[in-house]
């Protein structure tokens, strides 16, 4: 059986973030522009659940989601940071946080 890293795969480059999905049936490809993102959750799993990132883009009601788990999205955690996406102070406290909870930068009641 594979991992999810195997079939999930997330690129970054200066521009955009592009997202792979390579699970035999269903693949598919997603851009995300760096300049589109309004606002970044990270979400805690729970024992044997992947860690959650969910991006939200400008024009587009639903977030994409993004298992910690998958191939590339440490370094896209870090990414984002970086970018200042997410607060650095904040990214730790939220990869930190109890199972099942939800943290956002900017915050929800910004």
């Amino acid at each position: 059986m594979s991992s999810l890293s195997d079939w999930f795969i997330v690129e970054c480059d200066d521009e955009k973030i592009l997202v792979k999905i390579i699970e035999p049936g269903t693949p598919s490809k997603t851009e995300i522009l760096w300049k589109e993102i309004i606002r970044v959750c990270y979400k805690t799993g729970c024992f044997l659940e992947s860690d959650e990132i969910f991006i939200f883009v400008k024009h587009r009601l639903e977030s994409y989601l993004i298992p910690t788990e998958a191939f590339g999205a440490i370094d896209l955690w870090g990414e984002i940071i970086e970018r200042g996406l997410f607060e650095a102070k904040h990214a730790v406290r939220a990869v930190m946080a109890e199972d099942n909870t939800v943290t956002c930068w900017p915050s929800l009641n910004q």
